[in-house]
């Protein structure tokens, strides 16, 4: 049985506005092993400057942290966190800084982060640059948003006046959104994940 770690942001419960990396390995299947919980936690290299209501997102075994807000500004910082070395990287900074953005990873899409003024960012990760995208059809805070079939859905959050219910879909080849169905009720800061199902012909 092999073990795997899973790389989160954490609140550190002793200073506001502050957040640690920490890893834990967990129950999963990787297309060739099974692997089983720990049931440990560790502390890494702590993430500077200390913020609140960042987004995460792990692609190719690094964690990427985007935006939050620390000390009464938001940031546009991205910073890649490198589990070998134990250490942080900052990288490319986005046009705008914020917080509670939605991100997801795609095969192709890279990440996304979705401002609450609509404005969306897409990070290229082989070129270290942010680019400017089709902006949302309806402007949101605290929603949540993941990838399914290369497209970018996002889900519910908050406009200012009231907590939303739509689903939109983004099409990165022709850079449009479109709305599907809606859910039965409005509200912000929602779990969204996609499901994984294994491909015939793996090991076992």
């Amino acid at each position: 049985m092999a073990t795997r770690k899973l790389s989160i942001s954490s609140p550190d419960e002793d200073q506001q506005y502050s957040s640690r990396n920490v890893a834990v390995s967990i129950d999963g299947y990787d297309g060739d092993t099974q692997f089983n919980t720990s049931d440990s936690w560790i502390t890494d290299s702590p993430l500077i400057p200390r913020r609140s209501a960042l987004s995460t997102a792990v692609l190719r075994g690094k964690l990427y942290a985007v935006g939050g807000y620390v000390g009464g500004g938001f940031l546009n910082t991205l910073v890649v966190y490198f589990p070998k070395q134990n250490s942080w990287k900052l990288v490319s900074c986005m046009n705008l800084g914020r917080s509670g953005a939605g991100i997801a990873v795609g095969w192709k899409l890279k990440l996304e982060s979705t401002s609450a003024a609509g404005f969306n960012s897409m990070f290229l990760e082989t070129s270290d640059t942010w680019i400017t995208v089709s902006p949302l059809i309806h402007r949101r805070s605290a929603l949540s948003a993941a990838v399914l079939f290369e497209k970018l859905c996002v889900v519910r959050g908050y406009d200012g006046g009231g907590f939303l219910n739509t689903v939109e879909e983004y099409f990165r080849e022709q850079d449009c959104r479109v709305l599907i169905s809606s859910m039965n009720l409005g509200r912000n800061g929602a779990g969204f994940a996609v499901d994984w199902k294994p491909a015939t012909g793996l090991k076992k």
